[in-house]
């Protein structure tokens, strides 16, 4: 009969044909023996058999003498590996065997490759199939993606929620680093999208949420993210430091996402209309799996209902203005009031505005990314009203910021000038010129008894910025008096002015 087995044994073929012929087409087993020329017990023992055993075969452990003598210090080595490496710098078995000849151990690259190819297998994590009941434990994923924001391809922050029973939300966050306002607002969004708080959510250990892993692994959270926690009442399970896989459904589905729903790339005018239209796409493909539906269906009869009141996940912070009108907040500029300065405000961070609030006062502004500048000339019109050069920058930044500023400075910039500089009500502050449409031009006196002639001060019309005001005061001024008072002149003795060297 055909078929390998070791001496001693009947070919796994020729026992199907013993078990065919008695089993099936009920042979006797005399026959049977007679005809296949075996033993009428060899016959029956395997017609009458429960199961039938695969051959088996032994081999005798093979004796490995190097390997054996140099396993004690490898293992030595490997077991202590942490003490002399760091992230990326692992033990590789190349290094491994450069350590070992320098320890005096002659050994090949193949037999320490084997020998880290046992201690691996030995130290490989055994995974735990759970079972999850309904409304018990949620996952959540913050991770990067790519969008067309406005035209500009652009990074984002891409959160996402899954339900271990068949449910996923995904939000779309600021492009700005992992910051505490979107992660949290992204957790509003997901909880108002399921219609409920679901027990549990565990996370990885992500600075939006923790401060810092203590010794023996507990966490120290960050004031916002604790304050969510509280108040939807649920319970913040993490991860093992660097174990990934610790919520391998999310990390799985976010995958998923990117391939299935995020190519091409999203496009739109804002992260919110990405995110709408994402979750939108998401949602239609969940429902058209009648299984996820029922699932679902459950899951979300065991959740609990959501408080009463919305949380709001802006950052508070309590700030105190020195001289410095404008203040930095996540890298980028904004400006504040300047009546503020020398006070404490409170400022609210949140995922697209910015609130500045003092006493009844607040101002809102848009949110700049990291880098940005937000500069609202309004809040600084006391400063600019007696700082003629810094209000003629402001007039040079374009006809949008001008317009505005010249309107609250015509009676704002009046009623803060020195009596003594102001001009007719509503004009710009003296010394300043006049904006107009390629930049500024000086204000000419009329009357040429307040100001000297061409000839006798040759800046009074050049093209450019005006002179300083001790010049046109003082040496001017000074000059039209020695001329009052000067006796009168004769051909033969010239009056000398103030541009002319004296004697």
């Amino acid at each position: 009969m055909g078929g390998l087995s070791p001496p001693g044994m009947v070919p796994m073929d020729l026992v199907a044909v013993i078990r065919h012929k008695v089993l099936t087409e009920g042979v006797p087993l005399r026959e049977v023996s007679r005809e296949l020329g075996l033993s009428r017990n060899t016959v029956r023992r395997y017609a009458r058999a429960k199961s039938i055993a695969g051959p088996r075969v032994v081999r005798d452990a093979r004796v490995a003498p190097v390997r054996d003598a140099v396993r004690v210090e490898a293992e030595a080595l490997w077991r202590d590996r942490r003490a002399f490496t760091a992230g990326k710098q692992r033990l590789t078995a190349e290094r491994l065997t450069e350590l070992l000849r320098e320890r005096g151990h002659e050994a090949s690259a193949r037999t320490v490759r084997r020998l880290v190819a046992d201690l691996r297998r030995g130290e490989r994590e055994v995974t735990v199939p759970l079972v999850h009941p309904p409304g018990e434990l949620a996952q959540v994923d913050f991770f990067e993606v790519w969008v067309e924001l406005a035209g500009v391809r652009t990074k984002a922050w891409m959160f996402l929620m899954r339900l271990l029973l068949r449910g996923a939300t995904s939000r779309c966050s600021a492009p700005t680093k992992d910051t505490p306002p979107p992660f949290l607002a992204a957790h509003v969004a997901a909880f108002a999208h399921f219609a409920g708080v679901i027990a549990a959510v565990a996370y990885d250990n992500l600075t939006a949420a923790v401060a810092k892993v203590l010794l023996g692994q507990p966490r120290l959270l960050r004031p916002r993210f604790a304050h969510l926690v509280a108040h939807y009442a649920f319970e913040a399970r993490f991860c093992r430091p660097g174990e990934g896989h610790d919520k391998g459904s999310v990390e799985r589905r976010g995958g998923n996402l990117r391939l299935q729903h995020m190519v091409p790339l999203p496009t739109g005018d804002s992260l919110g209309a990405i995110s709408a239209a994402l979750q939108r796409r998401i949602d239609e493909a969940f429902l058209r799996r009648g299984e996820d539906v029922a699932a679902w269906e459950r899951e979300q009869r065991a959740l609990r209902p959501l408080p009463a009141e919305v949380f709001d996940p802006a950052e508070v912070r309590l700030v105190t203005l020195r001289h410095h009108a404008s203040l930095m907040l996540r890298g980028a500029s904004y400006s504040v009031p300047s009546r503020w300065c020398g006070g404490d405000m409170e400022v609210r961070l949140g995922p697209e505005t910015v609130v500045f609030a003092r006493g009844k006062d607040d101002e809102v502004t848009r949110r700049m990314p990291f880098g940005g500048r937000s500069v609202d000339y309004r809040h600084l019109l006391q400063p600019l009203s007696i700082k003629p050069q810094a209000l003629r920058r402001v007039a040079q930044a374009g006809r949008p910021v001008r317009r505005p500023v010249a309107r609250a400075l015509g009676g704002a910039a009046y009623a803060a000038q020195p009596r003594r500089d102001r001009g007719p009500r509503g004009a710009w502050p003296r010394g300043c010129g006049t904006p107009t449409r390629r930049g500024w031009r000086r204000r000419r006196r009329a009357s040429p008894a307040r100001s000297p002639p061409s000839s006798c001060c040759p800046r009074a019309t050049r093209r450019g910025p005006p002179p300083p005001r001790w010049w046109s005061r003082r040496r001017c001024a000074g000059t039209r008096s020695r001329r009052a008072t000067s006796p009168a002149t004769t051909p033969s003795a010239p009056s000398r002015g103030w541009h002319e060297p004296r004697g």
